[in-house]
Order: C-alpha cells, then structure tokens, then sequence
C-alpha cells in the first residue's frame, strides 16, 4: 500500500516520496496524548465547521453598524434585531468593536457586536462582566403573521463550564427563517417569546448574578422557503461557540480570536475579490496618472488622485516611492493595478502629513445613472477603529458602475468627504485629515452599472485593511498583495478565452503549419549570433554559439493544461532577438503591438514587448516578449505584413535574461494588452520564485506539464475544468457556480485541513502522528492522498452552488488491482444545471467496518467515512471530479478513475 502513495506521490511535481520521511518525530508524553489540551484555534474551527456545515444558510445583509437590521435581504425584517437589556433599549451594533457599556450591562461591562460574512453568515454579540436582569431581542420581522415561530432550553457543558441555551426560531415562511441562540453560563434564567411570526420579541430573565450573555443570529432559506433547524443543528452551533468562548478567557480575547487575520470568519482580500459578484476586468491603471476609458466607456479620463499638496499624483504600479511632495515630508506611497482574478487599483500611503485626500476626473455616464456614498465603520485585527468613506455610480446603462473605497485609521466626527452628484465627474474628497499618518484607497468596478451595497463594500474595506495591519511596510504590503493577487500563468493561460491548440514546436527549428493555416513555417528563433536557433523539446541546454559564452536555454511546448510555447534564456550576452518565418494569415487581417513596463512582487521592473496578428479565420497569432529592466535603450519593430512572423527587439546590451511566450486564439481572435500582459506578469512571477534558469525551468515543467490528470480522468466525458483547490482550506467556487465555498477537508482529530499545493507534509495534527500527506490540484482533478494515518473518520464538508436543485446519490464499490483489494466511497451530486460534484475515497482492504454518509441536499458537501480505527486504515485517497452542466456519472465511470489512481 506504500507503494501506491508513493506512485500517486511521484506524480506530484519536484517531493520526495513519503519513504524518506521521518516516522518518528518527538511525541509528547502519553497523557497529553490521552487528554489533549484543547486549543482556541481547534474551538474556532470547530465553530465555523458547525456554520459552514448548516444547510441553506442565508448570507443576510446589515448588522454591522446602527442599532437594527432593516431587511436583511428578501424581506427577513421590517426593522428588526434590536437589542436590550433593563438598563438600556436599542443598544447600538459596534461593527466588531469592544467597547465600555456601563449604562447598558452595568458598571464596569463590555460588550461588542460583529457580523461576519462569505463563510459564516452570522450576527454575534458578546457581553461580559454584566449586571442585568434580563436581555431582550425585539422588533418586526418579514413574515407579517405566516410561518411558524417555535422555540427550546438546553443545558449543556463544555469541559467543566455548563452553559444554558435559549432558541427561538421564526420558519415556514418564503422569507428567511431567523434563529436566536442565546447563550449564558449556568443553568439558569427563563425566557419567553412571542408566537407572532411578525414580531422579533425574545426575552431571556432571571440574569442577576450572570456576568455574561452571548448572542447569535443566523438565518436560513431554501429557494422557496424560511428552512427551520433542528434542536440539534442548533444546539451544535452554541457548543461550537461556547467552546471558543471557553479557550479564550476572556471577551477581549474572543473578540480578537474572532477578528483575527487567521480567523475563518474574516474573508482574505484575494477571496473577496475573487468572489464579488459581476465584477468588471476594468482597463489601465499600472502608469500614467489617469485611467482614460477602462472599457465599456467606464472612464473619460478619471480616477485621477489629489492631496493638497498635489494633483494628477502618479501611479507606481507597484513600486514603493518617496512622496515628499504628494504626501507630505518623509511619506512613501504606492498604487498598484490587479487584474483577472481581483479587478482591482489599489493605492497605500504611510507617513502621510496632509489635510485631504480625493479622486478627480471625468466618467463615462456622461449624466445617465445615480450616485451615492456612505460613511461605514471597521475595525482592524486589534480593534481599531478605521472609517470607510464610499461613493458609488451606477445604473448608468452598460457603463461600468464605479466605486471608491477610501480608508483612513480612527472614528473623527472632523474627517468629512464630499462627492460630486453628476455621474460624469469623479469628484471624490475626503477632508480633515491633519492627524491622520496613513491612507488607502481602493476602486473596484461592476458589469453594466452594477450597484454593490455598503456591506459588500465594507467586506471589501475590511479585507484589505487585514492586508495592510498584517504588512509592517509598504515593501511589505506590496509584496503580499502581488503574491496574493497575482493570477499565476497556469491559471491565465487555461482559462485563456476561446485559445487555440496549435501543434508543433516541440523539435526542430519552426512551427510548419501549427493547425488550421496558422502558419506557413514560423516561429523560427533568433539572434544576432545565430539563425534558426533549434528547439529544445523541454531540454535546457548551453547556449553558447547562439546567447552568448556560458548562456543556458529551454523551449518547451505544453498542451492539454496550457497550448503555449515558452522559450527561457539565462546568463545571455546578444544585442538582438527576434522570431521570423512565414504565417497562414497570406496579407489578411491585422497586426498591432505594444509595449509596456510591470513590475513583480518584489519591486523588480521589467518590459514587455507584444505583437498580435488577427482578425483572419487563421488562428490568431501572439507574442510575449519579456526581458528586465525598464526597457531604455531597447527598441522593438515587426512588419504590417500579416503573412510575416517577423518580431525584433534590439538593444539588448546588457540584458542578461529573457522570455518569450507563444499563443494563439481561435478564429483569428483579437486578444487584449491587458490579456498579454497576464501571461507577462505570470511569467515574472514564476520567475520570482525561481529566478535561476534551472530552477525556472522546473517551476515551468511542474506547473504545465500533464500529468495525474491526464490519466486519470482521459476517459471521463464532458469533464470540466473547475478552478481553485491549489491552497486554502477550501474551493470558493470552482466556476460555474460549482461551489458556495466546499471540499473542506476533515478528519477526527483536525477540520479545515490546508491544501498543500503538491507538497508532501506533515500530517501529525489532522493525520496522526507519523503521517503525511499532499494535495494536488490539475485541471480536471483535486486529489489527496494521505500514509501512515491514524483516524477514525474523514469528511468533506462545505456548500454547494446546487442551491437545493439537482440530485445526490452514492454508492459503495470494490475494486482489486495487482491483487490487493480496495474499496472506493462515491458521492455524486448532478443534474442541477451546475457542474457535477463527484466524490471519489478510496481505502485500501473491505473496508468491513466503515459506513458511509452523505447529506441528501444539493446545497451540502457532507460526505463522511467513518470506523477508520484500530490500525483498518493507514492509507487514504480522495479524487474529486466535475461534469459539465450537472452530468450523472455512472459507478463504472467513476470506478474507472479510482482505478487509474491505484494502478
């Protein structure tokens, strides 16, 4: 059976088979095995598996600042959710903020409000040190009299601390039902509530003596109905949770376990990009001071930056520079532009002594549509407070709509903005700023004047607020945001729009025809020290005779994952390099190009040249030349001639590297700068983290090359390539709607279990000690496989795009291979017009003692093995794969797969 991990190990690219690892590191002392010391971390998991694996959560706006929640969202309240106590009536929300709360709890009390978001979906306040006799919830709710309202008392413990919990649940309405969990130490209090599905009223009393209250809120929606929750599902969630508020201590410490940057209940700024909703891949933003259109008429020359010290302030585009005379004596700033999977500019100034700050040009609504801001409050992982001043244009039609996101540290009642009501004028200033050190702006657009509401915008804030507290430079953040924002190129180039699998280019000299006429014998490589320059077949060789004395070189071409030619040079001493021959284009079409600066994420500058032949029915032809530096002194030219593959770049004099990426577009395709210019700035990036041509060449080979997937699923019809699952903890998700945030991983003994991205590691804390084990994420495939392991049950859990439609079944199957028994667990959720979900766990033997389950929602990704314990199991896999438009696999299709693993 080690065997077969290590088959499936060398798989992955550039590890160590598990057989060199070391079985017996330290192992603690045998009572601390026997009775582990529970840990904040393990209770927070615990508390965010218990929300994630709620079915039919309903994510419900508000709650953040105010003292009610309006709506919520599909007319979950008519004003509701207001809290009270005898002390005080409609306490105020504190949008993640301790604070002192001697009139509403009692002298000497704190308490706090928080609403979370993306994988959590809950309201929580927190109260400590109190003096009252009862709490109230009140208010009205949507259902206006329908549904049902219902509600129970529970006394339970969390190690030696008993905890009373008192639910209240408002369901059977189209409206969102509304779950109330109140939570005191002790087995104490009584409550009461009102049985009108209209009214919010819930009262917990006989609290004298209690020193402290919890609340949650949570809400539920199938797509038609207000979904009501079991005692048990709820009385899960208040364990979940009074176990964090156990392994804290106090409510300062619950407070920043539950805000801070690790915390699975604040988003990351790569996720919450990623997943706002009809985001546009606005245009320009990396130099110059202005974004001329942006696309789709969004600009007419706008998001121009101000201070009072200056105006029309340049963009850095990403690099971190002195700003004297922008921002003030010794300040330093930077913006930088994200594109594909984050659409967004940033900027970041430090040190800052100014007294406004503001955007200025012209949009392109040109009159039509509506504008409004917002002033919100956050707080960073601390505590601290920061304002979040927003304006928004939108509805304007097909034009982008626009939104800023100005942050600045503090809650000063003097800090003020003003905004232009024209949407044709970018007007937006925030003044009095004289005490603030440090500012940060952030401009996202939305498709067809799409209009994002103050809490999606306010996630958006408060995600890239974690980002610059957990930076301590601006070196720093800029680096982290580029690591974090940066598309890598596998990525660019698979999900490359409409691509063209050419052939050819792994031999010879010169691409013949490469498919469908693209070329005539082209893609001939060049130097002023040699013609012809042969291909490499993925080899790096020396290059002597041809780059110059001691030069290394490779050209590899990779189909399937990538369809792109790459040619790396390193160590090279020539003055000219250019690509020449013939293409099938024969005088049609059109050819442009450009050239341009990006800069990666450790600051370094490097140019970009690119041509494009297009606009014939022969595939369209691109080329992406990348060398470093600022480009000065280097010229490029390339004939008008749509039949010559002729591209030069000259002045290579003391350029010791070089990159040159081919691809082509089918039907003669125009592709974007901004679409070469990914596949640039993926290059830069892999060459950051592997900047020796060697090692580029390895980091080239592992990420393009087919592999696991390539057999393992050659025969699985209508596969598709869902995105995500390389590293995190789970698939947000996936394309298509395929995921709602799933394919968590689980054991026993850890939740949420890191993706590794192909590394072999560790697997002490979720495995057992002695074990490890690497995720692997290809196109068409997420694969674990885990040795050595001590567990008694593996689950993966999370939410599905399914939302309820479409159907789930499984299935318990057996296989022999090389005369060894397996058996293999499905799960197949299909036919709700989303890609297919299909579980496959494999473990070795009968598997007599393990049972199997599933949840039978469409929504849920629960899908347990347990009675893996007693020594059974020391192995295990998992293959996950999807199907195009809810495809149902059969048992002997996805037998198939399991088999191709273990082979």
């Amino acid at each position: 059976l080690l065997g077969v991990a290590n088959t499936f190990i060398a798989l992955l690219p550039s590890q160590s088979p598990l057989t060199g690892a070391t079985l017996c590191e330290a192992v603690p002392p045998l009572p601390t095995l026997l009775s582990p010391a529970p840990t904040a971390d393990a209770f927070a998991t615990a508390f965010l598996r218990a929300l994630i694996e709620l079915p039919s959560r309903f994510s419900f706006r508000d709650g953040f600042t105010g003292d009610t929640i309006n709506d919520g969202g599909n007319d979950m309240y008519d004003n509701g959710n207001f809290l009270n106590t005898n002390r005080r009536t409609r306490i105020t929300y504190t949008n993640g903020a301790l604070v002192a709360s001697d009139s509403q709890f009692g002298p000497g009390s704190s308490y706090f409000t928080a609403k979370f978001e993306a994988e959590a979906d809950i309201f929580i306040m927190g109260a400590s040190s109190i003096a009252i006799d009862f709490f109230r919830i009140t208010g009205n709710l949507g259902a206006d009299g329908s549904g049902s309202v219902n509600a129970f008392r529970q006394v339970f413990t969390v190690g030696a601390v008993t905890y009373t919990l008192y639910a209240k649940r408002v369901f059977g309405t189209s409206d969102p039902s509304v779950n109330h969990l109140i939570i005191v130490p002790g087995s104490v209090g009584a409550q009461s509530f009102s049985t009108d599905t209209d009214n919010d009223e819930h009262t917990v009393s006989g609290l004298a003596g209690v020193r402290e209250v919890y609340f949650l809120l949570l809400a539920g929606r199938t797509s038609s109905s207000g979904v009501q929750y079991s005692n048990q599902q709820l009385l899960d969630i208040a364990i979940a949770f009074a176990g964090v508020v156990r392994a804290a201590g106090t409510i300062d410490n619950l407070l920043a376990l539950l805000n801070s940057p690790t915390s699975l209940l604040r988003v990351p700024l790569s996720t919450a990009l990623a997943t706002l909703p009809n985001r546009f891949a606005f245009r320009d933003g990396a130099t110059g001071n202005s974004i001329v259109d942006g696309g789709n008429d969004m600009y007419d020359g706008g998001n121009r930056i101000r201070t009072n010290l200056a105006s029309g302030i340049a963009y850095t585009n990403g690099v971190v520079t002195a700003s004297d005379a922008q921002f003030g004596a010794g300040s330093q700033y930077f913006t930088a532009k994200f594109e594909q999977q984050a659409n967004a500019f940033v900027l970041a100034a430090r040190g800052v002594s100014i007294s406004t700050f503001g955007i200025f040009g012209d949009l392109g609504a040109d009159g039509g549509g509506s504008v409004n801001g917002a002033r919100l409050q956050t707080t960073d992982v601390d505590g601290s407070a920061y304002t979040v001043f927003v304006k928004r244009v939108f509805n304007a039609g097909n034009d982008p709509s626009v939104n800023h996101i100005i942050l600045i540290p503090g809650n000063d009642p003097g800090i003020t903005q003003t905004f232009s009501g024209n949407t044709n004028d970018d007007d937006h200033d925030v003044a009095g700023l004289a005490s603030v050190d440090e500012v940060y702006y952030m401009l996202v657009a939305g498709t067809a004047g799409f209009e994002y509401d103050n809490p999606t915008l306010l996630e958006l804030a408060t995600a890239y607020l974690d980002a610059t507290r957990a930076a301590a430079t601006l070196d720093d953040l800029t680096l982290a945001l580029s690591d974090a924002l940066v598309t890598p190129l596998t990525v660019v180039l698979r999900t490359l729009p409409n691509r063209f699998a050419f052939t050819g280019g792994d031999i010879g000299t010169s691409i013949s025809d490469g498919g469908s006429d693209a070329y005539d014998g082209g893609n001939r490589l060049n130097t002023d020290l040699r013609s012809s320059i042969s291909y490499t077949g993925g080899d790096v060789r020396l290059g002597d005779g041809l780059f110059g004395p001691g030069s290394k070189y490779f050209t590899a071409k990779f189909e399937e994952r990538a369809d792109v030619f790459l040619l790396g040079v390193g160590d090279m001493s020539i003055t000219q390099f250019f690509i020449s021959g013939n293409l099938g284009a024969d005088g049609s079409g059109s050819v442009t190009g450009f050239r341009r600066t990006i800069v990666d994420a450790a600051g370094t500058v490097f140019t970009v040249f690119g041509k494009r032949v297009f606009g014939t029915s022969d595939p369209s032809i691109n080329h992406v030349i990348v060398v470093p530096g600022d480009g000065t002194g280097i010229t490029q030219s390339f004939p008008s001639n749509t039949d010559n593959d002729e591209h030069i770049v000259a002045g290579l004099a003391g350029i010791s590297e070089l990159y040159f990426a081919l691809f082509t577009g089918t039907n003669g395709l125009q592709y974007s700068d901004d679409t070469l210019l990914d596949v640039a700035r993926g290059i830069v990036a892999l060459r950051r983290s592997a900047p020796a041509l060697g090692d580029f060449h390895l980091a080239v080979t592992s990420a393009f090359e087919p592999r696991a997937d390539s057999t393992l699923i050659v025969a699985l019809p209508a596969r598709f390539a869902f995105t995500d699952g390389f590293t995190g903890t789970s698939i947000p998700d996936g394309g298509n709607d395929m995921y709602d945030f799933g394919n968590f991983l689980n054991t026993n003994r850890a939740q949420r279990i890191a993706y590794t991205n192909g590394a072999v590691v560790s697997g002490d804390a979720p495995f057992g000690v002695g074990s490890h084990y690497a995720t692997l994420k290809l196109d068409f495939v997420f694969l674990l496989a885990a040795t050595g392991v001590d567990i008694t049950e593996f689950s993966i859990t999370g939410n599905l795009g399914a939302d309820g439609s479409g159907q789930v079944n499984g299935a318990r199957l057996a296989t022999t291979i090389g005369g060894a028994a397996y058996t293999v667990f499905v799960k197949r959720v299909f036919a709700a017009g989303d890609p297919s979900i299909n579980h496959i766990i494999v473990l070795p033997g009968d598997a007599t003692n393990v049972v199997q389950t599933f949840a039978t929602n469409t929504n849920d990704d629960f899908h347990r093995v347990a009675g893996l314990g007693g020594g059974a199991v020391t192995e295990l896999f998992y293959v996950l794969v999807a199907g195009l438009n809810g495809v149902e696999y059969s048992d002997a299709t996805l037998l198939d797969v399991a088999e191709r693993l273990l082979v």
